[in-house]
């Protein structure tokens, strides 16, 4: 266990797992630091990395793009939330997933 918490993964940056290449995920998340952590983990897999940093824009990018193939939605954002803005996504394309992902959790969903 203690080699692995010290190991670095930068080293392994030849093998790619993923090839996305042609593909485009849309990040909507309203903060810088949240977004650079799924941005890095993305970086290996050649997709374009797209970013709404409120619901409106993730509505907005949606409506002028139309090879967005994913979207990592942040569910606590300022203004339209991102279940609001995940129900206008998909009347505007039904069909376009859309992965939810929060750092913040409600209290009633806290275990203990």
């Amino acid at each position: 266990m203690k080699q692995l918490l010290f190991t670095d993964f930068q080293q392994n940056t030849s093998a790619k797992l993923y090839d996305w290449t042609g593909k485009t995920i849309l990040i909507a998340e309203d903060t810088d630091c949240s977004f650079l952590y799924l941005k890095t983990i993305l970086r290996h897999t050649n997709a374009q990395i797209l970013w709404a940093s409120s619901g409106q824009e993730a509505i907005n990018l949606v409506r002028e793009n139309k090879g967005i193939d994913v979207i990592l939605m942040d569910i606590n954002m300022p203004g339209i939330n991102g279940f609001d803005a995940t129900i206008a996504i998909h009347s505007i394309r039904k069909e376009l997933p859309v992965i939810a992902q929060t750092a913040y959790v409600y209290d009633n969903e806290v275990e203990l």
